[in-house]
């Protein structure tokens, strides 16, 4: 044989050991064959779109979220819609898993991957299942903590007992209220003219504004002696809607307002749009239900958009937070206060320095003799000066002695 065949055989022979001893390593102890590494779900990511629910289990609980045609809903919330770019994160997220390094597959040592079934007390997992419309799990995964390396995590598929090193990123929403657009309307108050707040008890709060370019808003039916307590109140109140996001949501018809301290503020705008916003308090939560309308003089376009929120809004009912509820229900006595009293000026004869008040017009001041009705008597002129030279007792026309 020729030395360089003999190199090459050689060389061949090294290949094929080094390949037979990557093979062992990849076998288990029962001589099967070991964890493969690639996609942690073959094949999911060509189905991704015949999914048509799926779930979150966690110690927090189980949330649904299921297709009707082309929006998906959250059931434990009576199918409220829930924001299509969450679903299709969480979707693409457990399609693009791919493992890289296999881990324990104990499951004492669950937990600390962060990987532990999530009944268990104390658990942090998240199993996330994806089904057809048949009902039959397409994928099911617990998302574990973030891993050692960037963009990786810890993952186990259910019923499996070998734990991962995956590349991707998932993360996936826990409460129902995760799911979805928490946005209830967005009413920039530059288009509000008026605001009308209506009291169960009759008392009637308006706030309004002549042009759409005023900057200050008028509080109605101030009495004579209050006035605002700050420049900002009436545009606080028009401002209610301009970014109202809500805490929890419910059917209109399974959840009744509550009817405490009830109120219903109408915000009206300059180009014909017509919000109501009825509200209630129970257990110091504030719930709301809105309803939209277009009035006589609104266009095409307002009442088009009067209809879309209408059909958003109208079904729900919603808790807000505290304090913009709060704003919903202002009373007047919430927004004046007394007129301050004019600031003394000190040397002002009308306001002496010492605080005192003025004598009346007609009260004799110190010194002045006063005559039996209480006014001042006439003071004596002055004597002349030849007058005062003369002696005592030198009567007018009467020349002095010559002694």
């Amino acid at each position: 044989m020729r030395k360089g065949s003999f190199l090459t055989l050689v060389v061949l022979t090294a290949a094929v050991g080094v390949a037979a001893a990557f093979a062992l390593q990849r076998r288990g102890a029962d001589g099967g064959e070991g964890p493969a590494t690639g996609p942690l779900f073959p094949g999911l990511s060509d189905r991704v779109n015949d999914v048509a629910s799926l779930n979150v289990t966690s110690s927090e609980g189980k949330v649904t979220v299921r297709r009707d045609g082309e929006t998906w809903r959250v059931e434990e919330r009576d199918g409220y819609p829930a924001r299509f770019e969450t679903v299709k994160t969480v979707l693409l997220g457990v399609a693009d898993l791919e493992t890289l390094e296999p881990k324990t597959t104990r499951p004492e040592l669950y937990g600390k991957l962060g990987l532990a079934e999530p009944t268990e007390t104390g658990s942090d997992t998240a199993q996330v299942t994806l089904l057809d419309g048949g009902g039959n799990a397409m994928a099911s995964v617990l998302v574990g903590h973030i891993g050692v390396r960037a963009d990786t995590l810890y993952v186990r598929r259910a019923g499996d007992s070998q734990t991962w090193l995956a590349r991707g990123s998932i993360a996936p929403e826990r409460a129902p209220t995760g799911w979805m657009d928490r946005e209830v309307i967005k009413l920039p108050v530059t288009r509000l003219q008026k605001v009308t707040t209506a009291h169960a008890d009759g008392e009637t709060v308006i706030v309004s504004r002549e042009k759409a370019e005023d900057t200050n808003w008028t509080i109605q039916n101030v009495p004579d002696d209050s006035e605002p307590k700050s420049a900002g109140q009436g545009r606080t109140i028009a401002a209610s809607l301009e970014s109202l996001s809500f805490d929890d949501v419910a059917k209109a018809e399974s959840k009744p307002l509550p009817t405490e301290e009830s109120a219903t503020t109408t915000f009206e705008t300059f180009d014909g749009l017509r919000v109501v916003v009825t509200s209630g308090t129970a257990d110091k939560k504030v719930w709301i239900a809105v309803q939209a309308q277009a009035t006589d003089a609104a266009d095409d376009t307002v009442k088009k958009e009067a209809d879309t929120l209408a059909g958003k809004l109208s079904p729900w009912v919603f808790e807000v937070p505290e304090y913009r509820g709060a704003n919903l229900r202002k009373r007047l006595s919430d927004l004046i206060k007394p007129k301050a009293l004019p600031t003394p000026v000190p040397g002002d004869a009308a306001h002496p320095a010492d605080g005192t008040a003025p004598p009346p017009a007609d009260t004799p001041g110190p010194g002045t003799p006063a005559d039996e009705h209480g006014h001042d008597a006439p003071v004596p002129e002055a004597p002349k000066a030849d007058e005062a030279a003369a002696p005592a007792g030198a009567g007018a026309g009467n020349p002095p002695s010559g002694g």
